[in-house]
């Protein structure tokens, strides 16, 4: 396991991200694992794609197909990585890493949730702005009396 793991942060520091992925999988990492290190790892939109690519067609480690419960990690991972996107990425980054042939009913929820974390941090910044903006007037008006 330790060299495995070796492998996986080896692969992942030289850019690597879809075999150290693939690797994790084949070491039969857990749906934490998986997004744990995607988190850590990625940096960039194509990292993301390259991660969710290799979650919705993850190769197999030999001819055989994969486990059920494999299967199931991978499906599990997906989902709580795009719900982790959903509140990291502007919705057309994050619009721009889902399937164009993807099920709506799978992936709205994903949509909306995006499209509300991004209105939420719009308004948090347009508060914030206008408090910050009182209080210098404030202090001005202060300073003027």
């Amino acid at each position: 396991m330790y060299t495995g793991s070796l492998r996986v942060l080896l692969l992942a520091q030289t850019g690597r991200l879809s075999d150290a992925l693939c690797l994790l999988l084949s070491l039969g990492a857990s749906v934490q694992t998986l997004t744990g290190f995607t988190k850590l790892h990625c940096d960039s939109l194509a990292d993301w794609r390259a991660c969710l690519d290799v979650l919705l067609s993850p190769p197999s480690p030999s001819d055989a197909p994969l486990s059920p419960a494999a299967r199931h990690v991978c499906r599990e991972s997906y989902a709580a990585i795009l719900g982790y996107l959903t509140s990291e990425l502007a919705p057309d980054a994050f619009l721009g890493l889902l399937l164009q042939n993807g099920s709506l009913q799978f992936f709205l929820p994903y949509i909306e949730t995006a499209f509300h974390c991004f209105a939420s941090r719009q308004l948090k910044r347009t508060v914030k702005a206008d408090a910050h903006r009182n209080a210098l007037a404030d202090r001005l008006d202060g300073a003027a009396a």
